[in-house]
């Protein structure tokens, strides 16, 4: 599984379970997440799941603009 810089996945597993951050680089077997402080951190990539949308059209859906949801899909 590629996970490109810029692209966002979610926590599956930790004590930050349910969070969403933004791919920073990926390290091979780990991927290097934006945290919510701007402070990149290291994740194993069995615990992150990829969401194939940037930040701006992940917000855009979470506002309600379902065309650019819909385009992005």
């Amino acid at each position: 599984m590629e996970m490109k810089p810029g692209f966002l996945a979610r926590s599956l597993a930790g004590n930050d379970k349910g969070a969403v951050y933004e791919i920073q680089e990926d390290l091979g077997t780990h991927v290097l997440l934006l945290g919510p402080a701007g402070r990149p951190f290291k994740k194993n990539k069995k615990h992150v799941q990829l969401i194939k949308k940037t930040k701006e059209s992940y917000t855009a859906c979470e506002e309600g603009k379902q065309k650019l949801c819909q385009k992005q899909t």
